[in-house]
């Protein structure tokens, strides 16, 4: 059974292994589409608190690159305002 095959089914009742179970799991509320829809819906919103804490994570470390960039620029543009002018001012176009 490849991956391609098993997206393309829609639903649990249709793999033949589940007709032929001891209990058939096939009237379960979980296996309707509604049922389905529920437990989608639910797991998304599990999923989606742990993505929200990630993503605090990402946030914070971002803010702290943002702010180390432009410490780290503008002295790179101090250690350059006595050498050459042309290099200065790119490095200013990066701070702006």
């Amino acid at each position: 059974l490849k991956w391609d095959q098993v997206v393309e089914y829609a639903f649990l009742a249709e793999f033949d292994i589940l007709r032929d179970a001891h209990q058939d799991i096939r009237t379960k509320s979980w296996m309707t589409p509604t049922g389905r829809h529920a437990l989608d819906t639910y797991f998304r919103m599990c999923h989606a608190q742990e993505e929200i804490v990630r993503l605090n994570v990402k946030i914070a470390c971002l803010v702290t690159y943002m702010r180390d960039e432009e410490v780290y620029l503008s002295y790179i543009e101090q250690e350059l305002s006595n050498n050459d002018l042309l290099v200065v001012f790119q490095v200013w176009q990066l701070c702006i």
